[in-house]
């Protein structure tokens, strides 16, 4: 596992909390009081508060809504036991021993920037996973799977140890973190490291953004959270790309001076984001028991969203 450095590093990923905390700056949200009508502004790309009854789905790889849901309502459902923003939203059931229950995808138009927004909650006696903790991933470029995708940018949410430190030790507690991930390498790309990057399947080729602005915090069950990322295509030929995170309105990582695509693959853009909750337990054994998480207020835009308003 390589560590991008401080000065190697500037766009930003973004955790807030359901409850009273607020964004640094003023986002899309701002104006649309538990985003009611959010889904109407110009730079949404697209909006999910899982209200009605039903998911807004569409055939594989169509644009609009969501696909790839694979037909298993006992593991991903609306409920109303549960709610961030509205009055229900996504119940997604792990079950024993599993270790990617059901996930979704969506498509929208190709953005060079795009900013992605969810809430999340795990139930108050979760057993957060030792290994793999892949919860969301934002895709740009050819995808014939999640690890073999053009380039993709993970959340995952582990107990820790997702990733090695330089040093060889694991250093993540419950700690939500941004994974760069390309299955294509060549002249160019280093996605700022100042080397290229390894492109097989493997550890060595998931490259973690570090905490450079300030810890992202130790996540506990019980309570809902709010994530945005950010995440800007470099210009090709420079070293101008970055990525974001805000925790509960604050930012935690921020890096810039990125090189996340090369001349050959100048026109890839972020064009498509899954919910794929991937549970690496001891000995990659999944789950060590059936527990219940909750997913609310999906919102995909091209600037900052911010917090859903009160």
């Amino acid at each position: 596992m390589i560590r991008l450095s401080i000065a190697a590093v500037a766009a930003a990923l973004t955790v807030c909390w359901a409850g009273p905390g607020r964004a640094e700056v003023p986002g899309i949200a701002a104006g649309h009081r538990h985003d009611v009508g959010l889904e109407k502004d110009s730079e949404v790309l697209f909006a999910c508060g899982f209200e009605g009854t039903g998911l807004p789905v569409v055939d594989y790889g169509k644009p609009g809504g969501l696909f790839d849901l694979n037909g298993y309502p006992e593991q991903m459902h609306l409920t109303k036991a549960e709610h961030a923003v509205g009055e229900q939203c996504l119940e997604l059931v792990q079950p024993k021993d599993v270790i990617s229950p059901q996930w979704f995808h969506l498509t929208f138009r190709g953005q060079d920037t795009v900013y992605v927004r969810f809430y999340r909650k795990f139930e108050e006696s979760w057993a957060w996973p030792v290994l793999g903790a892949h919860d969301t991933l934002l895709f740009a470029g050819k995808y014939d799977s999640p690890a073999a995708a053009d380039l993709a940018l993970y959340l995952d949410i582990s107990q820790g140890p997702t990733q090695r430190t330089d040093k060889g030790g694991w250093d993540l507690e419950r700690q939500p973190e941004l994974v760069l991930k390309s299955s294509f390498q060549g002249p160019g790309l280093d996605f700022g490291l100042g080397k290229e990057i390894v492109s097989h399947v493997g550890w060595d080729n998931y490259y973690s953004l570090p905490y450079n602005v300030r810890p992202a915090p130790n996540l506990e069950g019980g309570r809902w959270y709010c994530f945005e990322y950010m995440a800007k295509m470099n210009t090709p030929g420079k070293a101008d790309g970055e990525i974001r995170l805000w925790v509960d309105g604050q930012l935690t990582t921020e890096a810039k001076g990125l090189v996340l695509r090369n001349a050959s693959h100048s026109q890839i853009k972020w064009d498509r984001w899954m919910l794929g909750p991937r549970y690496g337990g001891k000995d990659w054994a999944g789950s060590p028991k059936e527990q219940r998480s909750w997913f609310d207020a999906l919102v995909i835009a091209t600037s900052y969203i911010g917090p859903a308003a009160r």
